[in-house]
């Protein structure tokens, strides 16, 4: 009986391993960096795309529906403190169930404004990206949750696939708390072929406050074979005592050169404010990386920014990286 009932354990426990999947992945950025404004050379992490680790994986919970989750946590590889201010899953840390309905996931979790981004030939999101995540989530322009690119206390919604139309709609409360921020957000890409076409808008407003900081963004690109190019436009407006309000766009070309890719674009954006004379903040970059194998590159990179304040006052920097990618 004995022998049975063991049996039977192991019987239930290697189906239910066998239904669920759990996944151990991360990316290691180790770089060096170079700015010129004040002639500083470093060591630096995620220069290329930020270094994390995580977990992610599914349950198969019968008639077609399947429990998900992920935990995802930056750091920096040069010191090996943790990113996102020390959170332990900064990045990502959510949970959630799915289906022929789509998704519904309950956590910390990239915003739709993020996930809008898809187009940039530059592929980075470090200081190798360049242009457009310097400009377009600079000045708090309230697109891509004002930079931070993730919200506490989210809930989310992604639509199931259909051809090539996907998006997804996230809401979080203010949690009646001191310095709570309300969010809404929602995104929509379409892919055919070499066409991506994807938008999306977003509405923050602090607990107690009467007015929200908005913005929304649209970007397309198209893969030419020899070449993919890229374009988009983004608004907002502040929910500050001087109203600002801003407008930025961006081009980009990217080629694929065998085992290597180089690309390059330039973004400017006006920051338009009562009683103020507009100011403005416009770069331009280029990136290159190297496939060595199936999950290591190397990368090397510029980017020249100049901001102009309302003052007239100008800053200027260039900024020079290179360094090494691993995914595991």
């Amino acid at each position: 009986m004995k022998k049975t009932l063991v049996a039977l354990a192991a019987l239930a426990a290697t189906g239910a391993f066998a239904q669920s999947t759990v996944t151990l992945y991360g990316v290691i950025d180790a770089g060096v960096r170079y700015d010129d404004n004040n002639s500083t050379f470093s060591v630096r992490s995620g220069q290329f795309n930020g270094s994390r680790w995580g977990m992610k994986g599914s349950e198969d919970l019968g008639g077609g529906l399947n429990a998900v989750f992920q935990l995802e946590g930056g750091f920096n590889v040069d010191t090996g403190a943790l990113g996102q201010g020390g959170l332990g899953f900064g990045r990502q840390a959510y949970a959630g169930v799915g289906g022929s309905f789509g998704t519904v996931t309950i956590g910390r979790q990239y915003t739709p404004g993020d996930n809008a981004f898809g187009w940039d030939p530059m592929g980075a999101t470090g200081a190798a990206a360049g242009p457009m995540y310097a400009v377009f989530t600079s000045n708090g322009s309230n697109i891509d949750n004002k930079g931070a690119g993730r919200q506490d206390n989210s809930i989310n919604y992604a639509l199931p696939t259909m051809g090539g139309l996907n998006g997804n709609v996230m809401y979080a409360p203010d949690e009646g708390t001191a310095g709570g921020q309300k969010y809404v957000g929602a995104q929509l890409a379409y892919t055919a072929g070499p066409l991506l076409v994807s938008g999306a808008y977003e509405n923050q407003t602090a607990t107690g406050a009467s007015k929200s900081d908005t913005g929304w963004v649209a970007g397309v690109s198209y893969d030419l074979g020899v070449a993919s190019v890229a374009g988009a436009l983004s608004r907002g407006s502040s929910a500050d005592a001087n109203s600002k309000d801003f407008a930025s766009w961006y081009v980009g070309v990217g080629a694929p050169l065998g085992a290597a890719k180089i690309a390059a674009g330039y973004a400017k954006q006006t920051v338009s404010q009562t009683g103020f004379a507009d100011a403005t903040s416009s770069a331009w970059g280029i990136n290159a990386w190297y496939t060595i194998s199936k999950r290591t590159n190397l990368y090397g990179g510029l980017m020249a920014k100049e901001d102009v304040s309302n003052a007239a006052v100008t800053t200027k920097n260039t900024i020079y990286v290179a360094g090494l990618r691993h995914q595991f």
